[in-house]
């Protein structure tokens, strides 16, 4: 049985859709918040406190906050100069913020009831597919989608990973350009951009991974922060540098050229190294041997690794 992955090359269909014009979500969705931790060198002769990293987590928003074992004091994850050296989950996380949305993986398609190794959202998308096309075909386009939640050493023994929610792989035109479908594609005349409006019924935009830069302590250990960024915010900010000058990325560019940003954000002024800020440069996880569980087939040439419900 063929496989359709991420490539899903627009072909075109005169059958009949059913999309919601409304702009509301039929999946239940749930809001990520992100937020970081200090790394730092500890010395007591002479005592001492010495930043010299941060790191991104994520969490689900409404969910009792990650907090740290009370004999950890590296990393920091809470404002210690108000709440003091030990964390508790009574104290908020350091820069934390609303990042991004997913469709909430408690939904009763988001499992796998009948335990055939695929999401059953896939199930239905393949049998609705095949219904209107008469193509033996099995789609896979959702996927459960985990990540860090708090620092390993919170964890030493355990995986310190989450299960967030649920996110679909991009679309990637027979032109080699990935996109995230919105209202408008649900009604045009191809049968997987309809089902998927009538699943989903609302916009979306990508999702993003990017590194930070190698931050080094003076003892040599190293860390690189991975930070997730969803498309209304990366297009903000996003830039490549090129003859001494940072440059917007266009449609062809942000796919051809190394794209970096600054973070934290500064939406007003981007284009400005702050003294705060670290720069980013996108990177897709599977590029740096990180697994995110989707199944990618080939990586977009802009590197987005799935697609979430707009913010």
């Amino acid at each position: 049985m063929k496989n359709i992955m991420l490539a899903f090359l627009l072909f075109t269909s005169n059958l009949s859709f059913g999309a919601s014009q409304s702009n509301e979500s039929i999946l239940p969705l749930n809001t990520i918040n992100s937020y970081r931790c200090i790394y730092r060198e500890l010395s007591w002769q002479p005592p001492h406190i010495l930043e010299y990293g941060k790191k991104s987590f994520n969490f689900k928003s409404g969910a009792r906050s990650p907090f740290l074992p009370a004999d950890l004091r590296n990393p920091v994850c809470h404002d210690a100069s108000r709440y003091g050296e030990y964390d508790s989950p009574l104290f908020p996380r350091l820069e934390e913020r609303q990042s991004f949305v997913l469709w909430d993986n408690g939904c009763s398609l988001c499992g796998d009831r009948d335990l055939n190794g695929v999401v059953d959202l896939n199930d239905e998308v393949t049998r609705e597919y095949q219904s209107r096309t008469g193509q033996n075909t099995q789609v896979e386009l959702f996927f459960l989608f985990d990540w860090e939640e708090l620092p390993k050493e919170a964890r030493p023994q355990q995986s310190n990973k989450t299960l967030l929610g649920v996110v679909m792989l991009p679309f990637v035109s027979s032109f080699n350009q990935s996109h995230c479908p919105t209202i408008k594609d649900y009604y045009r005349n191809n049968p997987i951009y309809q089902i998927v409006g009538d699943l989903v019924g609302i916009d979306t935009e990508g999702l993003w991974m990017a590194q930070s830069e190698l931050q080094v302590s003076t003892r040599g250990e190293f860390l690189v922060d991975n930070l997730l960024i969803r498309e209304g915010e990366l297009k903000k900010v996003w830039f490549y540098f090129e003859r001494g000058i940072h440059v917007r990325p266009d449609r062809m560019t942000s796919a051809s050229k190394t794209i970096h940003f600054y973070y934290p954000f500064d939406f007003n002024d981007p284009y400005t190294r702050k003294p705060n800020q670290m720069m980013y440069t996108i990177r897709h996880p599977a590029e740096v041997g990180i697994n995110t569980g989707i199944n990618i087939g080939l990586i977009p040439p802009d590197k987005r690794f799935a697609c979430i419900p707009k913010l």
